[in-house]
């Protein structure tokens, strides 16, 4: 029996599960809302979403997972919802080679994750990098499943699990 094939939803191509890694494409709040609704509240674009009527401001970002055995991070593409300040800070500094110098800020996860229980809502610490990636997220809540695997790191078969999931 071969690999399970999923459709990039970037791309369009066909990729081995294996090779993609789970990502969100809107944050769960904005995914339940009907296109019409999208359209009329909400200002986004690949990186960003503000529900305008309700002044809620979500960022696009990475929950860095490290894989020992391959020498790498297997990273979740996830939504964020920060506070006024911090979204026109993190846009102000998006294209600044030096938003790395910037103090970590605090966020709340917007996404559910599957297999886990109650991510959205679990607070983080944002951490600008560069202008060539987007924002990680560090899980603060030490009692949190996913703050352990974040910390510790998870198996090359667990990060097949996670993309599995993808759809």
């Amino acid at each position: 029996m071969g690999e399970t094939i999923k459709t990039c939803s970037v791309c369009g191509k066909e990729h081995p599960a294996s090779a993609l890694e789970l990502s969100f494409k809107r944050p769960d709040i904005i995914a339940e809302m009907t296109e019409e609704e999208r359209a009329e509240r909400c200002r986004n674009n690949d990186d960003i979403y503000i529900i305008e009527d309700q002044g809620r401001y979500f960022i696009r970002g990475l929950v860095a997972l490290p894989v020992p055995e391959k020498n790498d991070n297997y990273c979740i593409g996830i939504w964020a919802e920060v506070e006024k300040e911090a979204f026109h800070r993190i846009w102000d500094l998006w294209d600044d080679e030096n938003q790395y110098k910037e103090p970590p800020m605090k966020g709340i996860l917007a996404n559910d994750i599957p297999s886990h229980s109650n991510t959205n809502g679990l607070k983080i610490q944002i951490k600008l990098s560069d202008p060539s990636t987007r924002p990680f997220y560090e899980v603060t809540d030490q009692s949190h499943f996913l703050y352990k695997e974040q910390k510790e790191g998870i198996s090359a078969h667990r990060a097949y699990e996670y993309s599995e999931f993808i759809s």
